[in-house]
This record gives C-alpha cells, structure tokens and sequence, in this order.
C-alpha cells in the first residue's frame, strides 16, 4: 500500500460494524490517514448477496 496521500478512504461493510471499526483503526495506524477521515458504510445489496453476512471492504481514492 503506497503511503501517499489518499483523497478518500472507505470502509464497506455486511452487517459487521464493529470489525469494520477495528478495520478503521488499523488502516489509520499503517498508514497515518486521519482515522476521523476514514468513512464506514454497510454495502449494497449486490456486493451482501455475493459476500454475505461479514463481508469487509477498503476503498481507497488515490489524489494523484
């Protein structure tokens, strides 16, 4: 993962809150991205039915 500056940074989640937090935090540390920055979501209803329940996600917006 290149430490450059990202212009948006996401966390998807299935009905796994709490992981997607832990999730968070870890990608905040590794990476020095401001962890208030970091946006959680629950995912749509495409990416749930094909992961299903538990199903983590990181998207991350390059500014370059």
């Amino acid at each position: 993962l290149s430490h450059s500056p990202a212009e948006f940074v996401a966390v998807g989640h299935v009905g796994c809150g709490e992981e997607a937090r832990e999730i968070r935090s870890a990608f905040a540390q590794q990476t020095g991205h401001p962890e208030e920055e970091i946006t959680i979501v629950e995912t749509g209803m495409a990416i749930a039915v094909h992961g299903g329940q538990g199903t983590l996600g990181i998207m991350v917006v390059s500014r370059e």
